[in-house]
C-alpha cells in the first residue's frame, strides 16, 4: 500500500500539475486536516464551557460564603449587645447590692 502510495506521488510529480502527491492522498490529507482542525474547536469549545462552568460554580460558592459572612457577623452583634446589656445590668445590681448592704449597716 505505501508502494502504490509513493508510486502515485512520483507520477504526479512527473507529471507537474501542480500537487506533487497524488489527489486521493492530498485529499485525504485535507480531510484529515479539517477533521483536526474541527477536534480542536470542539475542545476548544468544551475548555471555554468547563472554565465558565467552574466560574459559576465558584460566583455561587463566594455568594453562599458571604451570605454565611452577613449572618454570622449579625448573630455576633446580637450576641455583644446582649452581653453589654448584662453587664450593664450585673453592675446595677452590684451597685443596689452595695446600697442595700450599706443601709443594712446603718439599720
Amino acid at each position: 500500500m505505501e508502494i502504490k502510495r509513493m508510486k502515485e506521488d512520483v507520477r504526479a510529480a512527473r507529471e507537474k500539475n501542480g500537487v506533487y502527491i497524488s489527489h486521493e492522498r492530498f485529499a485525504k490529507e485535507e480531510a484529515e486536516k479539517k477533521a483536526k482542525d474541527e477536534r480542536i474547536e470542539q475542545i476548544e469549545n468544551d475548555l471555554s464551557l468547563s472554565q465558565k462552568e467552574k466560574l459559576e460554580k465558584t460566583s455561587n460558592s463566594l455568594r453562599d460564603l458571604q451570605e454565611n459572612y452577613r449572618m454570622v457577623v449579625s448573630t455576633l452583634k446580637e450576641k455583644e449587645y446582649t452581653i453589654s446589656k448584662l453587664l450593664k445590668s450585673e453592675n446595677a445590681l452590684v451597685v443596689r447590692a452595695k446600697e442595700m448592704c450599706t443601709d443594712l449597716q446603718i439599720a
